[in-house]
């Protein structure tokens, strides 16, 4: 094994310092114009993509915006009266995240649709409005206050449980 790093070394040693294994300059001014071309025909796609991206993410900001105001406005009263929270109480940011994964949960303050989920509902607005209304009602009725405590709790017994059985050797 030695042996190979040294008759490596002595290889690449070797390429360094002699001219024929170098790689050739590029002189011919075609070629340089069609690397130049190239280069900016791959920074024109790369700022396209951006810029798809961006509007992507403006056109989901713009329908969770749309579409949690209107289970907002439906849902003040309802929360008013159902629950012991005032009217003020009963408003909820909608937030975009970034997760992939199709969900969206409450956290007693706001509510999170993940990019997964919106491209599931795609531009169905009812479909979406399902959703952040599920929400909102975990939100109503306080389930995220209500089962911290267990999650905590079970996650801890989890990570416990992960970690016995990695010092068991069980994978």
């Amino acid at each position: 094994y030695p042996i190979f790093i040294m008759a490596t070394m002595l290889v690449l040693g070797a390429c360094q310092n002699n001219s024929q294994f170098a790689l050739p300059k590029v002189t011919d001014p075609a070629l340089i114009a069609e690397q130049k071309r190239q280069q900016e025909l791959a920074m024109q796609a790369e700022l396209e993509k951006k810029r798809k991206a961006e509007a992507k993410r403006i056109e989901r900001l713009s329908q969770l915006n749309r579409v949690g105001s209107r289970i907002q406005e439906a849902g003040i009263t309802v929360c008013a009266a159902v629950s012991d929270l005032q009217k003020n109480d009963c408003v909820y940011e909608v937030e975009l995240s970034k997760q992939k994964g199709i969900n969206a949960f409450a956290d007693v303050d706001k509510i999170m649709v993940t990019v997964g989920m919106m491209n599931f509902v795609g531009k169905d607005d009812d479909k979406l409005a399902i959703v952040i209304g599920h929400e909102y009602a975990h939100n109503v009725l306080r389930h995220p206050q209500k089962t911290r405590g267990p999650v905590i709790a079970g996650a801890v017994l989890g990570a416990s449980l992960d970690r016995g059985a990695a010092a068991a050797g069980v994978n």
